[in-house]
């Protein structure tokens, strides 16, 4: 690729076509590209009502439309749609460059060999191909904090300015040095320093409990001589000893031997009386201090290094990473991100922390046509029945989802749903899983009264919809719908059902009924009709769909289910106590709430507004995204729950927000590609759907053969310009080098 001058030269050619330009050669070249801001307090950020990851593209048109609306804006790179991996030198607080520089010859390498890009503030991005799995994401690995080496990381997940860009405060240009799109993969001994250290599943169940008396004396015993080590702390090593003390407090903690609370204020008054600050960023809840703490709670010790409780070890809170010796923070928690775009489920939200990504593992591990993101729903529905009834998230909210599976047929959907069941009847928990099909209301209604905890795992979803929403549908059928929608909202509260002549009604606490069902995308939108999206029976689906026909791969995971997995999900089902409890309708279950971070709490809040924003700007979406932001803490809760941690942290509420909002997202593109009121909002449909699955446009005449032609020639005209007047799609027309019959072609606007 040749991009233009990488200096700006104002004579030649205006700043805002520069950038312009830029922007469509690196899209030519490959690149998915969007507008960042190039002046102002949010400098090198996103344009102002621009969620990049849902509109970077290759697409000229569409670039030329956001260029339109942002003509100030300077060019930036999805790295994760465009598969590179940038490491970011900066020169403050310390030389970047000089650093890896250093660290690379000392493994003989120069750094001679991938292409750069010089910033206009004199660091430099060195680019590489993604060829991590799952892709590298913005976490450090094993570098050092940034303080110490001046280098961030940015892969999928993140962007960077790109080359070539200019800012329109004269601040200068960003400089290529060899194509970006040269670039191969990152050296082995990048590979290693990005590689986070990975804790497998460990489940362990003492032999012997210790006793509260014996514990809460070894803790305070201990506590007294991390303390005086902390106090014994010279000034040159006071940053490392205080989070490796308090990596080892947090493990006190964790085992039961100390108080979170207690822990916690005896750290902040030693710090305190080194005479820091108060506000010093290090005591605060995102502090390395703070953070050390929380992620020894992942590694709980007692007396003799006893695990007083059982423990599910699989990764550490929020992302971190901390080394045992030292109690380094390795790994700071990256920025929440904003929504993933629609399209295929991004590969790193498959691959959640602790159990629920455990399971995932299992399932896509035992099928001959793995579906990690099917499987990721399947999990999420088997830890959120386990922890049904009995643990409630933040205001409280049920563990409870209604997950539906969208694939192709033969593309392997089948098979996590299988799953679900194999795994609760090895937990011991076969009675907790529900029917295949509900035939009427009454038989909703029997079931919930007989089962109020339960996943039903439903083959051909969309076949059930179509027939309790048909219009031949006798009003018992046609019930179900409101049944599922109160019972989905009901939780930790009461749910009375219809009354009719041969039954009174009857009051069912705490219902917590999941469901996991699998279909087509034609299957299950065709069965849905335009009442559905405004009666809040769609937005409560949590949709997981995939265009993808994975390959036939051998197993290789053993057919039964690991033990640990086995283990780790009892002991989150035993946690309710006396287990009858779980099925008895008609009474409250006692329960217990998750606590949320601030942190969490400040991510969660700024979804729902993000979601209101949205709604409020684009009326027709509002539907689609009212319950958005309550199904990412559930999701956030369950992941939480999987942990075996009591407080949702930043983390697990950024991966339900990223989740929850790439759900959505789906659910509005296929709900108007599909749902229609109207035969001719049918056949604008057909049209933009056409228009979609072949990349975004194509000619008048592959437009006629991809709907079969359907809808006569006057009645396809009135709907293409009633969409082209709406602005949904563009109309061009090429005429050939030699004259000729102009080529008409049909695209969709960004």
């Amino acid at each position: 690729m040749t991009l233009l001058p990488t200096v700006f030269d104002p004579t030649s050619v205006s700043l805002a076509s520069h950038n312009l330009d830029v922007a469509l050669d690196l899209a030519r070249a490959g690149a998915y590209v969007f507008p960042a801001q190039s002046a102002g307090p949010g400098r090198k950020q996103p344009c102002r009502g621009v969620y990049w990851k849902d509109v970077s593209t290759r697409d000229e048109q569409k670039i030329l439309a956001m260029w339109e609306r942002h003509p100030d804006a300077v060019p930036a790179i999805d790295l994760a749609k465009t598969g590179l991996l940038v490491i970011d030198c900066d020169r403050k607080p310390c030389d970047g460059l000089t650093w890896l520089t250093a660290h690379a010859a000392g493994r003989g390498d120069d750094l001679s060999e991938p292409p750069a890009v010089d910033t206009p503030s004199g660091g430099r991005h060195l680019y590489y191909r993604n060829d991590f799995t799952p892709p590298q994401g913005n976490g450090r690995g094993a570098l050092p904090p940034k303080a110490e080496c001046g280098i961030d990381v940015r892969g999928a997940g993140g962007f960077v300015v790109a080359p070539g860009a200019a800012f329109t405060d004269g601040t200068g240009c960003y400089s290529e040095h060899g194509s970006i799109f040269d670039a191969g993969p990152p050296p082995a001994w990048l590979c290693d320093l990005l590689k986070p250290p990975q804790r497998p599943l460990q489940v362990t169940v003492p032999a012997e409990p210790v006793s509260d008396a014996r514990l809460l004396a070894y803790g305070e015993a201990a506590l007294d001589e991390l303390l005086r080590e902390l106090a014994a702390a010279q000034p040159g090593t006071r940053s490392d000893e205080a989070n490796r003390i308090a990596f080892r407090v947090g493990q006190l903690v964790g085992g039961g031997c100390v108080a979170r609370a207690a822990a916690q204020s005896a750290l902040e008054q030693a710090v305190l009386s080194w005479g820091v600050s108060p506000r010093d960023k290090a005591l605060g809840p995102r502090g390395t201090i703070a953070r050390a703490l929380k992620a020894g709670e992942a590694s709980p010790r007692g007396p003799d290094d006893s695990v007083p409780a059982v423990e599910i070890a699989l990764s550490l809170p929020g992302g971190d990473r901390i080394d045992p010796e030292t109690g380094e923070v390795l790994d700071a928690q990256p920025e929440p991100s904003p929504t993933p775009p629609a399209g295929e489920l991004p590969d790193y939200l498959t691959h959640p922390p602790g159990l629920v990504g455990a399971i995932t593992d299992w399932i896509a591990g035992t099928a001959l046509y793995p579906q990690r993101g099917l499987a990721l729903g399947a999990a999420l529905t088997i830890v959120g029945t386990a922890a049904g009834r009995h643990i409630a998230g933040p205001n409280k909210c049920g563990t409870h989802l209604y997950v539906v599976g969208l694939a192709p047929s033969g593309a392997g959907k089948n098979h996590p749903l299988s799953q679900i069941a194999v795994l609760l009847a090895a937990a011991g928990m076969q009675e907790h899983i529900g029917p295949s099909q509900f035939i009427s209301m009454p038989a909703v209604i029997n079931f919930l009264c007989r089962s109020p905890l339960s996943v039903c795992a439903m083959d051909e979803f969309g076949s059930f919809l179509k027939r309790i929403n048909n219009r031949r549908a006798s009003g018992f059928e046609g019930a179900i719908s409101g049944l599922l929608r109160t019972a989905w909202g009901a939780s930790f509260g009461a749910m009375s059902t219809p009354e009719w002549a041969q039954r009174a009604s009857e009051t069912i606490f705490s219902p917590a009924l999941s469901i996991y069902g699998v279909s087509t995308s034609r299957e299950f939108y065709d069965a849905l009709e335009g009442a559905d999206v405004t009666n809040g029976v769609l937005n409560r689906f949590l949709v997981i769909e995939t265009k993808r026909r994975p390959q036939e791969t051998q197993p290789t995971a053993p057919a039964d289910p690991p033990a640990a997995i086995v283990a780790a999900l009892k002991a989150i089902y035993a946690s309710a106590g006396p287990l009858g409890m779980l099925c008895q309708s008609r009474q409250a279950p006692a329960y217990r709430t998750l606590s949320i971070s601030p942190d969490a709490e400040q991510i969660r809040r700024g979804f729902v507004a993000e979601m209101h924003s949205k709604g409020d700007a684009d009326p027709s979406l509002e539907p689609f995204l009212a319950r958005t932001a309550e199904n990412a803490l559930r999701l956030a809760s369950i992941v939480t729950i999987g942990q075996d941690r009591r407080e949702i942290d930043a983390a697990a509420m950024a991966w339900g927000r990223e989740f929850a909002a790439w759900s959505a997202d789906r659910l509005a593109e296929g709900a108007g590609l599909y749902i229609a009121d109207s035969e001719s909002q049918a056949a604008a449909q057909a049209v933009r759907r056409a228009i979609q699955e072949r990349g975004g446009r194509l000619k008048r005449r592959d437009l006629l053969q991809a709907i079969k032609h359907r809808y006569k020639t006057r009645e396809l005209n009135d709907v293409i310009n009633s969409l082209a007047e709406a602005e949904d799609i563009r109309i061009e027309k090429t005429v050939p080098p030699g004259g000729g019959t102009p080529t008409v072609w049909y695209s969709i606007r960004a």
